[in-house]
């Protein structure tokens, strides 16, 4: 594939990892992935099913979104994009892991329809067993609109320093790949600050002026595994994510804390549901929806 890193919004190969697309009507495609083994962030999390991260599905659905709608549906290279909602949903299953994954792609509009907006609808499969969707909704704006939306924050001073997580409570063994840092348990459950370490190559490939949308679900997805390690003492490594839904409000500012909130749990059939705010200055800029689910083979 010619020009990936230029149309998914990546600079280094060890990030990406779509291989190939195809267009099977002017609203479906399908894509190929090579799997990762090894790799520094997605393989270290603990929690998988078949071996596969799921936000790495996430991923791979974001980079087929940028790339799909860069090269089929005429999205201007300096085109801005903004990630209004993504959701994901798991299915773990016994399919052997091979070295390729698949994935389905429909489109709510077709390529001649020259839209401002999209929904991406994926199914991802290994040896044609469905262990994931994805639905990504995105608008696009151009950069001349982005400039005028876009205001510099003011960095907020904070001379303390700031004391990460431990990577076993968040479900990991790399500290650099902790995202979040000075846990506080004085609201209704636990919040903490998002802290991406500036050495973590995967938490930065995709540059942008802002904390991303993968970084805001990392770290909703880390706190909830947190909680259950201190707080319900469960073992955290037979807990998978089996569904996730996040909203986008605001952009999260690189200069001003963010602070991630668990505001509500539920336990039901061994599966505990979180909800999610991730708020900066006390407005609420993003929400996340996670379910975990134990006890599975």
């Amino acid at each position: 594939m010619e020009n990936i890193e230029l149309y998914t919004h990546k600079k280094n190969n060890s990030e990406m990892f779509l291989k190939n697309t195809s267009r099977i009507s002017n609203n479906h495609f399908q894509a190929t992935f090579e799997l990762v083994h090894g790799h520094h962030f997605y393989s270290d999390f603990l929690a998988c099913a078949n071996g596969i991260n799921p936000l790495f599905l996430l991923e791979c659905a974001r980079q087929v979104e940028t790339y799909l709608s860069h090269t089929e549906f005429g999205i201007k290279l300096d085109n801005k994009f903004l990630l209004n909602n993504w959701s994901l949903t798991c299915y773990p299953s016994k399919a052997v892991v091979t070295e390729e994954l698949k994935a389905d792609i429909h489109t709510k509009y077709p390529i001649t329809n020259k839209t401002i907006k999209n929904e991406f609808n994926f199914s991802f499969k290994l040896q044609d067993i469905v262990i994931g969707t994805v639905i990504i909704g995105v608008r696009y704006i151009t950069s001349h609109c982005y400039k005028l939306i876009r205001k510099t924050p003011v960095e907020t001073t904070n001379s303390s320093i700031a004391f990460p997580l431990s990577p076993k409570c968040v479900c990991y063994t790399k500290l650099d790949n902790v995202v979040l840092a000075d846990l506080n348990d004085s609201g209704p459950y636990i919040n903490a600050i998002i802290k991406i370490a500036e050495n973590n190559k995967s938490l930065n490939d995709h540059e942008q002026d802002h904390i991303t949308g993968l970084n805001i679900t990392e770290s909703a997805k880390q706190i909830c595994y947190c909680y259950l390690s201190i707080y319900m003492h469960e073992e955290t490594e037979q807990f998978i994510l089996v569904s996730m839904e996040a909203h986008f409000m605001c952009y999260v500012e690189k200069l001003i804390p963010a602070i991630v909130s668990i505001k509500k749990i539920t336990f039901q059939n061994n599966a505990y549901s979180f909800d999610i705010d991730i708020t900066q200055e006390k407005k609420t800029m993003a929400t996340v929806s996670l379910v975990l689910r134990g006890e599975y083979e």
